[in-house]
């Protein structure tokens, strides 16, 4: 039986393992509704503005998450844009990688904005996730 292991995944490495990460990536895109594409986390992950934590058994990765860093005016944060794999409490095992990449670059909190499904998800892992917003939209097409 194969370990996991936990690592990070540099812009440089992403022409050679997207094949493995795309089918991740896709998955929790398509959970969305619309906010980002697959193609636009490929582009993020490229140009280094986005990173991916992945969580291997083999040469198969069973978890990915993908976050970038947001500067907002009083601190810098690390959002969660994209998690997805066969046991999404691996969140659990990729959140110290995260933390230590976060803080690495100032960030002072981590951040999600998820459906009710991955909140309830998230809040129900061992590091303590809370709600600080709760995001309300309209949708103007149906809007005469």
């Amino acid at each position: 039986m194969n370990d996991k292991v936990s690592w990070v995944l540099h812009c440089e490495d992403v022409p050679h393992l997207w094949m493995l990460l795309e089918p991740l990536v896709h998955r929790s895109v398509a959970s969305g509704t619309g906010e980002i594409t697959t193609k636009r986390i490929h582009d993020m992950l490229l140009d280094g503005t986005a990173t991916a934590f992945v969580i291997s058994e083999g040469k198969r990765i069973s978890f990915m998450l993908i976050a970038q860093i947001i500067p907002y005016a009083q601190h810098r944060a690390a959002r969660v844009i994209a998690c997805a794999g066969e046991d999404l409490r691996g969140a659990d095992r990729s959140l110290s990688t995260l933390t230590s990449w976060a803080k690495l670059n100032q960030a002072t909190e981590i951040e999600a904005w998820c459906p009710p499904h991955m909140s309830k998800l998230l809040k129900s892992l061992e590091t303590k996730w809370v709600s600080k917003y709760e995001v309300l939209s309209v949708d103007l097409r149906s809007i005469l």
